[in-house]
């Protein structure tokens, strides 16, 4: 319990927007999915995200709050968007479900473009809590 508290109040001490970033990613990765259930991808992409948030948390407790190490914890989307691309062929861009799809990927990417970065700077010597 101690764990995910650490994990929250890393994220309660973001800016705003960085706030707002990851609750879209936690609607797009973990709420959205609910709508499409039939659909294996709203199967695989909540538990791939549970995995995500599950290293975060053990990153927050074993940082003591956030650092850019944090970026680690959306790794796991390296693998998820490699098995979701191909996929897109078979969710036309005009259904809800392919224009969530589009949205997933759009967002996780950017997301893991700016984990890489921010993996980067740690390892490079920033080790400031963000």
């Amino acid at each position: 319990m101690q764990a995910i508290r650490a994990f929250i109040a890393g994220q309660l001490r973001q800016p705003p927007i960085w706030q707002l970033w990851a609750g879209m990613l936690w609607i797009v990765n973990g709420v959205v999915p609910l709508f499409f259930l039939g659909h294996t991808e709203a199967l695989v992409v909540p538990a791939v995200f549970a995995l995500c948030v599950a290293i975060g948390v053990g990153l927050a407790q074993k940082q003591q709050g956030f650092t850019k190490l944090i970026g680690l914890m959306h790794f796991p989307w390296f693998g998820l968007v490699f098995w979701l691309l191909p996929r897109l062929a078979h969710a036309p861009a005009d259904t809800n479900f392919g224009q969530w799809l589009r949205m997933l990927l759009a967002m996780n990417l950017t997301s893991l473009v700016i984990d890489v970065v921010d993996v980067a700077r740690y390892v490079l010597g920033d080790r400031a809590p963000t």
